[in-house]
């Protein structure tokens, strides 16, 4: 079907395709337009991307470690991660602390305690260990290299930028995920398939029963906003202790807030004597934080 970019986005702001063809050669064609809201895609063949005794959906922690683990035990392991590195919160939203301690002797060992080890310079074990659950912080950027070379030595083959988007049965059996690439929709066929995604995306696509939320009202936990924070005068914040105090408490405010959903009209606050730095891969820009921002 030819058409122009501009008859075909005129024609979809419309909802007057009544016909469309996907990109590509092979791409899916629709004979005729569903119920407002649906789509009937024709029945096709997909290719097999790879195959494996193991198919690890999700790259962070728990899939390293389970991949890792499965590939030493022997098996040909293939491990799905949807963002272009492994490491997932870890080393992509800067949750990259480690709780191995119950606060009196370090509990947790194993994978981790290879980790830590393997880690070398981009960890640094806290000054309070073991007498709090957190013991170790790393560096996100170089603990991503860590856990890729950790995957490699064991023979784990790695997809990255790619994500389990269907799970498909055959019986009462996990036969395959399907997942997208820029050449068309592809499968993994495995075994055995651990469900790593953190959100239980396998399972729940594979029509499995879940749980979202507490029994009582739904509620979730709330997101944590990580940061960093550059270019801070130590001197400045030694002099004014009070100043910590007063964000502690809004912080508990903020939290005991949130607990009963009682949040107060967004008010105006200034912050000053600090600069914060926003990062990127490539580019750290100063950003001067004595602009006027708002806070619940």
């Amino acid at each position: 079907m030819n058409t122009s970019r501009r008859n075909f986005l005129l024609a979809a702001a419309g909802g007057g395709l009544g016909a469309a063809a996907a990109s590509g050669p092979d791409g899916l064609h629709l004979q005729a337009a569903d119920n407002a809201g649906d789509l009937t895609i024709p029945e096709r063949k997909v290719p097999v991307l790879a195959e494996a005794d193991v198919v690890v959906c999700g790259g962070g922690s728990a899939g390293i470690s389970a991949a890792c683990c499965a590939a030493r035990h022997g098996a040909k392991v293939v491990l799905l991660e949807r963002w272009p590195s492994v490491g997932g919160m870890a080393v992509n939203s800067l949750v990259n602390i480690w709780h191995t301690s119950d606060r009196a002797r370090q509990v947790i060992r194993g994978f981790t305690q290879e980790a830590i080890e393997r880690g070398g310079r981009f960890v640094r074990q806290m000054a309070h260990y073991p007498k709090r659950y957190e013991t170790h912080e790393f560096d996100s950027t170089g603990m991503r290299v860590v856990f890729q070379r950790m995957l490699d030595e064991a023979g784990v083959r790695t997809f990255c930028n790619l994500a389990a988007v269907e799970s498909v049965r055959t019986g009462e059996r996990l036969a395959a995920v399907l997942v997208d690439t820029k050449t068309g929709r592809k499968a993994v066929r495995g075994k055995i398939f651990i469900d790593a995604t953190g959100d239980g995306d396998v399972a729940a696509n594979a029509g499995l029963p879940f749980d979202f939320g507490r029994p009582s009202d739904g509620g979730v936990q709330g997101m944590t906003m990580m940061y960093r924070l550059r270019g801070l005068d130590a001197t400045a914040v030694k002099q004014h202790p009070q100043d910590a105090e007063r964000v502690f408490q809004l912080m508990k405010k903020l939290r005991d807030d949130a607990s009963s959903r009682n949040f107060s009209k967004p008010r105006r606050c200034r912050i000053s004597r600090a600069r914060v730095t926003r990062s990127s891969p490539t580019t750290c820009a100063p950003w001067p934080a004595t602009r006027w921002m708002k806070r619940s």
